[in-house]
């Protein structure tokens, strides 16, 4: 039985098990299984699960599920013996877990303390932050849409920069130059060949490779929980982030604003940040690990730049580039994932 808090704000859980099984804070939901079989009812919230053919599904709250070995069945309603047996099961866990101090345990218990960040020691110490698997809300407006992420990531602390794509690559081929500033003038190409060649150069973690975030990691480690337009909150101002309010016209040494709640700076403005997916349509419902992996001349682009308006340094937002574009606002932040 599982119970997870509501907080002020939405954020999202996830649970590795057989089922896949994730969900909204404030859920309060019950998975039986043996060997044979599981059922999985929600006494409140909603609960997105993957069947045997790993296609997405969900259950709403007075809902349930039941499976097997040859997949999901019929989403039926819940009886209300059911719930009222539920419901005295969250009772009756919420009374034992108030005797625990959970957030010690669950930085303690080995499995769930945090991983430690990862140092690219052949990028002159290039620091990458843990991102743990979850799910949450991308987008915004009218195309808002619930994504789950099954495995965690690494994404870089800061935008790559200058001094740490010569070291790898021997070039610097920025117009405004300076070590610390974000490398600019690249083109997705030229971001790639970057995660290619740090690849040969460092030993990381089997099954793992560098490359560039998905749109869904980027926006997923952008927002770090929030679900605002900024993930400082809903406004916007010159103190807050590099853009064209700010009135600097050129990029600024990384690292110069506050950081987002994960620790990631300027995943709002200074250099938009290219990502890993072509051009393409915002998923529709539920999607699972989404990227678009086509050939398209236009690749994704997100967080805006120095000399953007506010409205594209939102979380949400989306852009497209050409793939061999290399204007002078353009850079990229690195990514080390599991191989797909």
């Amino acid at each position: 039985v599982v119970d997870v808090k509501k907080l002020n704000w939405e954020s999202s859980f996830i649970i590795e098990s057989p089922v896949g099984v994730a969900g909204i804070r404030g859920t309060q939901f019950g998975l039986y299984a043996d060997s044979d079989s599981a059922e999985l009812a929600v006494l409140e919230g909603r609960v997105g699960f993957l069947d045997a053919n790993q296609k997405a599904k969900s259950v709403a709250t007075a809902q349930k599920v039941e499976g097997s070995q040859d997949g999901a069945g019929e989403v039926n309603a819940l009886p209300e013996p059911k719930k009222e047996q539920l419901a005295k099961a969250v009772a009756d866990s919420q009374e034992s877990a108030s005797e625990y101090d959970l957030t010690r345990l669950a930085n303690t218990v080995e499995g769930f303390a945090p991983k430690p960040n990862y140092i690219v020691k052949s990028a002159l110490n290039m620091e990458l932050i843990w991102c743990p698997p979850g799910s949450f809300i991308m987008g915004g407006d009218n195309n808002a849409h619930p994504v789950i992420l099954t495995k965690g990531f690494y994404l870089g602390k800061y935008e790559v920069t200058q001094e740490q794509y010569e070291m790898v690559i021997g070039d610097n081929p920025s117009k405004f130059k300076g070590a610390k500033q974000p490398v600019e003038s690249v083109n997705w190409n030229n971001a790639m060949a970057f995660c290619e060649a740090l690849s040969k150069k460092e030993r990381f973690p089997s099954g793992l490779k560098f490359t560039l975030p998905s749109e869904a990691q980027w926006e997923y480690a952008c927002r770090a929980g929030t679900r605002t337009l900024f993930s400082w909150g809903q406004k916007i101002t010159p103190k807050l982030a590099n853009y064209d309010e700010s009135v600097l016209k050129k990029t600024q040494q990384v690292g110069s604003y506050q950081p987002n709640p994960w620790g990631f700076f300027d995943m709002h403005g200074n250099v938009q940040e290219l990502c890993l997916d072509s051009e393409g349509p915002s998923p529709q419902g539920l999607a699972v690990d989404p990227l678009n992996l086509g050939l398209g001349d236009k690749i994704c682009f997100r967080g805006g730049a120095f000399n953007n308006g506010f409205l594209v340094l939102r979380a949400s937002r989306r852009g497209f580039v050409e793939r061999t574009s290399r204007p002078s606002y353009q850079g990229f932040r690195l990514c080390l994932t599991p191989a797909r």
